[in-house]
């Protein structure tokens, strides 16, 4: 069983089953945090059954674009910003009805990850220039985990930090690599799992997901 470097402030090396308890209730300590983790909640509770309606929400949900406020829209949630807008949009638009034959195995998420990542959204600039970014894997993890009913989980930076802190780092190209993906993030997910006592359940793996994320940030000094 590969050894993970796990800690916690001034604990030091801590116990796996330690450390998940710690960080991911240290993640859910922020306000913000615990209004998005139910959001989060409301949509994997419906075990990849979403409406076009529901796939916009996940847009909004990744990119920090919530309503806090109703009736209030959140100025970022438009095209031309960093958002990915149009893509999320063409998620809203086109996915409901592929998902009703439920098969999402391995070659489904290959398929699914590589069609998405490579997907482009224009975004303005300074002085008005246009650019096509990727939408990327995270952004096409992250769709891939909703609709999976969380079988699949999100990788993104601060997942990379996190692991990279845990002594598992992983190559920079991970952000675009969708064998890596399946090959090594995917497994790697399910073994810290395990070695946390966790079962495969979507309320324990959003935990580790959240310390995770928790633990990342706090490698970017950022937590």
């Amino acid at each position: 069983m590969k050894f993970f470097r796990l800690g916690y402030f001034e604990w030091g090396k801590i116990k796996p089953e330690v450390w998940i308890e710690k960080w991911a209730e240290l993640f859910l300590t922020d306000k913000e945090r615990r209004e998005d983790d139910q959001v989060y909640e409301s949509l994997i509770q419906k075990k990849g059954q979403l409406s076009a309606e529901d796939f916009e929400q996940i847009g909004r949900w990744k990119e920090g674009c919530l309503i806090k406020e109703p009736g209030k829209e959140h100025g970022r949630w438009n095209p031309r910003t960093p958002v990915a807008y149009g893509v999320w949009m063409e998620a809203r638009g086109t996915l409901p009805p592929l998902l009703v034959h439920g098969n999402f195995d391995d070659n489904f998420a290959k398929k699914f990850l590589e069609d998405w990542s490579k997907k482009t959204f224009a975004i303005q600039g300074k002085g008005g220039k246009v650019r096509n970014v990727r939408f990327g894997l995270a952004r096409a993890s992250t769709l891939l985990h909703f609709i999976s009913g969380g079988r699949f989980p999100i990788y993104d930076s601060l997942v990379w930090y996190a692991l990279h802190r845990m002594g598992t780092p992983l190559p920079w190209e991970m952000t675009v690599n969708v064998d890596a993906y399946l090959k090594t993030f995917y497994p790697l997910f399910y073994s810290i799992a395990s070695r946390c006592g966790l079962s495969n359940s979507p309320e324990d793996l959003r935990r580790l997901d959240n310390a995770l994320r928790c633990y990342g940030r706090r490698e970017r000094r950022t937590c």
